[in-house]
């Protein structure tokens, strides 16, 4: 175990809308960015909240109802950042995903899942 590999040691994937809906996955899922020691947990000093938002819209393009609404979301990535481990690093403690806002029209659907990837150090 070493406090310069990053990983995360929370979820790694889930379902962000089922359904059409937010799914309940994304009451408790969580990722983060880490070093690779026994007690992580010990991480002080983050900062935050910060978010990204992502929104889409999208239409139909059937001449009978051209233009229609018929698929309107918005996600919203959430992190807190810049612990240290021991006095070192900028480490992000906690990722998560909330859905504010989901509309899909009858007749069509909707699933988006998030996974994620292996953490890196882009800051050495």
């Amino acid at each position: 175990m070493s406090a310069a590999e990053i990983v995360n040691m929370l979820d790694t994937a889930w379902k962000v809308i089922k359904d059409g809906k937010p799914s309940s996955d994304i009451t408790r899922a969580r990722a983060n960015a880490v070093p690779k020691v026994d007690d992580w947990t010990n991480l002080v000093g983050a900062m935050g909240p910060r978010e990204t938002r992502w929104y889409r819209k999208m239409t139909n393009s059937l001449p009978v109802s051209w233009g229609d609404i018929v698929v309107d979301f918005e996600v919203i990535l959430r992190f807190t950042y810049g612990a240290t481990y021991r006095g070192g690093g900028r480490y992000i403690t906690n990722i998560w995903i909330d859905v504010s806002d989901s509309y899909v029209a009858w007749f069509h659907d909707l699933e988006l899942s998030l996974e994620v990837k292996d953490p890196e150090n882009a800051g050495s």
